[in-house]
């Protein structure tokens, strides 16, 4: 069993709901303010207390704008930690339109040539002009994506979603075809077609239930609304949408 952390805050090495999950294998950051990123150095010089150094543990991927690299490898250079476990860094190249006019800074020359590698290992993720989002990754069961917020500093939001899974077995048609339990069942389950010893042929849609419907999470980080058509795409028919509630003044009691 693995776990994601989406998104990091200033912290969560101290926090004890975060403390021990030693399963974590992916991170997701929103964006570059201290009050997102300061834990990070942090939670990974925990993570590597509470793990044993084996070359074999999979990489912790970490997901966040670019600058991300430069500022982990940097706090972890200068403070002399030295993580036992693994990481990469994956970076999402903003666009100017994600910031305010002059607030804009272009990382993409940071700590680039030669200190670079010394740097962790990951990519460097360009937008996708046809979806407006960045894919992160994708396998059979899942896809991530990462779509852009308009904030103080370039911000990103993330959507999960799952694949829809097979429908269930009607088991009474399958006794009546005479497939016997077992290992055919499995195919079946699969979406692949199956030939018994009669020579009958049974296709998955014979004897499957409608397709069962994804589920969708959708995370935004701090912003005062989406760019671009993306975000409002993505995040459509979401089963959870999880987005920041700050109120504007704290003393007038609510």
């Amino acid at each position: 069993m693995s776990m994601w952390a989406l998104p990091t805050c200033q912290a969560p090495h101290a926090d004890p709901d975060t403390a021990g999950h030693t399963k974590i294998t992916k991170i997701f950051i929103t964006h570059l303010h201290g009050d997102h990123i300061f834990g990070l150095p942090g939670l990974l010089c925990t993570l590597s207390l509470q793990r044993s150094p084996d070359a074999s543990v999979v990489p912790i991927d970490i997901y966040g704008p670019l600058g991300l690299r430069s500022f982990l490898w940097r706090s972890l250079e200068l403070s002399h930690s030295q993580p036992l476990l693994p990481y990469a860094v994956h970076e999402l190249v903003p666009t100017q339109d994600q910031c305010p006019a002059g607030e804009f800074r272009d990382f993409s020359g940071l700590d680039r040539g030669e200190a670079l590698a010394q740097a962790p290992p990951g990519t460097v993720l360009h937008l996708d002009a046809e979806t407006d989002s960045y894919l992160l990754l994708e396998d059979e069961e899942l896809s991530v994506r990462a779509f852009r917020l308009f904030h103080r500093v370039p911000s990103f939001g993330f959507v999960l979603e799952e694949k829809p899974r097979p429908g269930k077995l009607k088991v009474h048609i399958l006794q009546e075809l005479g497939v016997p339990p077992g290992p055919l069942y499995g195919e079946l389950k699969r979406g692949r077609a199956v030939e018994l010893s009669s020579g009958v042929r049974v296709q998955p849609q014979d004897v499957l239930s409608l397709p069962v419907p994804g589920r969708k999470v959708c995370v935004l980080g701090d912003c005062s609304g989406p760019v671009g058509p993306g975000a409002r795409r993505l995040c459509g028919q979401a089963d959870l949408l999880v987005h920041e509630a700050t109120l504007e003044d704290w003393g007038d009691g609510r």
